[in-house]
């Protein structure tokens, strides 16, 4: 397997703040909250490959379409 990706504490420690920014304003307006971190990282790292070396994203903000159809189920928990 390819290795690639972020260490999550870096990436919690630029974009924590943002993060709980957003979350507060979506709660305070009720829309409903995902945090997709959860689903794309573990508790020590955001990998750029899947468990097959296939790229996860794009570019660098932009998930593949084929891994969103695959991997992206914190989207079916808003859909259903």
């Amino acid at each position: 397997m390819r290795i690639g990706g972020i260490a999550r504490a870096n990436l919690d420690a630029n974009y924590s703040a943002v993060q709980l920014d957003l979350q507060k304003v979506g709660e305070e307006t009720g829309a409903n909250v995902i945090r997709p971190i959860d689903s794309l990282c573990n508790a020590t790292q955001c990998p750029s490959v899947d468990v097959n070396g296939e790229p996860i994203y794009k570019d660098n903000a932009h998930l593949r379409p084929k891994y969103v159809r695959k991997k992206a189920h914190f989207i079916d928990e808003v859909l259903l």
